[in-house]
């Protein structure tokens, strides 16, 4: 008398464990440059869509208005793309082998992306800027950001298809 175990599937899993543990030796460099791409282009894209996933940007002020106007941008001239710095300046800062970070060193970025209030040397002194946060993340970056270390670390065996021959 004696108990048996069978596993079934255990030679896939015991294929897609080492499948892991080979990608855990590897650099993450080239992780971290397919994800620091992606993130700079979601970041952008809430310029295009003047929002982020919290919902649409404040509108301008009327003084802000009146200073766009005498530089001759109309009323539909997107917010924060006046000269297109700061989305241009939006970039992958540092990759690693261990480590990222994307952003942007833009001097006012800080300001325009959390709010608060220009300084008294400002071209606009003294008023307060409301948040427009263009560097964040929508659920669905963030899942797409799994999704991409899933497929890095545990990528999709390869399947062969051919004709099988009948016996």
């Amino acid at each position: 008398m004696g108990v048996k175990i069978e596993i079934r599937g255990a030679d896939e899993t015991v294929a897609r464990l080492q499948q892991l543990a080979t990608a855990l030796e590897q650099p993450l460099r080239p992780l971290f440059e397919t994800i620091s791409e992606e993130w700079v282009s979601n970041f952008k894209e809430h310029f295009r869509s003047q929002s982020d996933s919290a919902g649409a940007w404040a509108g301008l002020s009327a003084t802000t208005q009146k200073r766009r106007r005498k530089l001759g941008y109309g009323p539909t001239s997107p917010i924060l793309l006046r000269t297109s710095d700061l989305l241009n300046s939006l970039q992958a800062l540092e990759v690693t082998d261990t480590s990222m970070s994307v952003g942007t060193r833009h001097e006012s970025a800080e300001l325009l992306h959390f709010g608060g209030s220009t300084g008294s040397t400002s071209a606009i002194p003294d008023r307060d800027v409301p948040a427009r946060p263009f560097v964040s993340l929508s659920e669905e970056a963030i899942s797409d950001t799994l999704e991409m270390i899933e497929a890095y670390f545990l990528p999709e065996p390869e399947v062969s298809v051919g004709a099988v021959p009948r016996g």
